[in-house]
């Protein structure tokens, strides 16, 4: 990683720290391990500072956010207030004793999703998978499989892009391209378990949850691929795996459920936009949907009818 240089507009120097994700250059006072190092100018800038307790002319509003035509404000207690700009900043204001790990968490989360919508591109809630030149996307509800999938896609060779934030953006044709994330799978103990991985060797997500942090040291892209695949994952009481591709409206209309906190549209991105956005990604891919069993996941069965699918 690039050294961290030192922030001189302040009494108090602090260092800084370059990283790489969602095809940005960002500048961070926050470390942020799970990043990959990069250097060049910012795209992004992270720093701490003051962050008011409300914004003005509110469009769209929820118990921890509000949204209007120019900035998202994410307050969490006891963790952190965030404010994203123009798509180009995010001020912390932290809680005293608040946990970095906590921090990161709702950054690279919610607070990014926001910043991605600012800069006009598209975050899916949902795992992309390099494949044949292209890219697969798993989307789903949290639990429904998608990071397991995408974990045992990757001990099969299969190269990882993104995990829980998909960002999509679309060339100057309109294609969609998948632009990776950064090297890291979320996942609860009982996948790990499915996966071969002992949760005690990991670091948690956050405090109090069996959910943890798998690194993908290697079988991760750092390119940009064109969108080929998207998958819905979803969950029955049937014991058999069940595989439809999808066509026209339903194709729209999997994006549009699967968009990273639509709630948050109406004061960024604009709901006209997200649905011409999500339109014109259905028309370049092929969409299906894909039912497994809750009990037993059958979970390298699904893994052989996606390859199929490929090939």
């Amino acid at each position: 990683m690039k050294s961290p240089s030192l922030c001189h507009s302040c009494d108090n120097p602090t260092p800084v720290f370059y990283y790489q994700a969602f095809g940005l250059t960002i500048e961070s006072a926050l470390p942020c391990p799970e990043l990959l190092p990069a250097e060049g100018s910012p795209d992004v800038t992270i720093r701490y500072g003051a962050v008011p307790d409300d914004l003005e002319s509110v469009q769209q509003q929820g118990d921890c956010y509000q949204v209007n035509s120019g900035a998202f404000l994410l307050k969490l207690n006891g963790i952190a207030k965030y404010i994203v700009t123009a798509g180009e900043q995010i001020i912390i204001e932290r809680v005293p004793g608040a946990q970095d790990n906590e921090v990161r968490l709702f950054l690279l989360g919610s607070a990014f999703a926001a910043l991605l919508q600012q800069r006009g591109l598209l975050p899916l809630h949902g795992c992309a998978v390099e494949v044949n030149g292209g890219a697969a996307v798993f989307l789903g509800p949290s639990g429904c499989g998608k990071s397991t999938l995408a974990g045992a896609l990757h001990q099969r060779g299969y190269r990882v892009m993104a995990d829980d934030v998909c960002n999509i953006s679309f060339s100057p044709a309109g294609a969609p391209l998948v632009l990776s994330a950064y090297p890291q799978l979320k996942l609860w103990a009982d996948a790990l378990k499915i996966l071969g991985k002992n949760p005690e060797d990991l670091p948690r997500v956050t405090a109090g949850f069996e959910k943890y942090c798998l690194p993908l040291r290697e079988g991760f892209s750092n390119n940009s691929s064109p969108l080929k695949r998207v998958y819905e994952l979803a969950v029955s009481n049937s014991q058999d795996l069940e595989h439809t591709t999808l066509q026209g409206m339903d194709k729209l209309v999997v994006l549009i459920r699967h968009t990273y906190r639509p709630e948050f549209l109406a004061g960024i991105l604009g709901k006209k936009s997200h649905f011409e956005q999500c339109g014109q990604a259905a028309r370049h891919c092929q969409v299906s949907r894909l039912v497994r069993p809750s009990r037993p996941f059958r979970l390298e069965e699904l893994a052989d009818l996606v390859e199929k699918d490929w090939a």
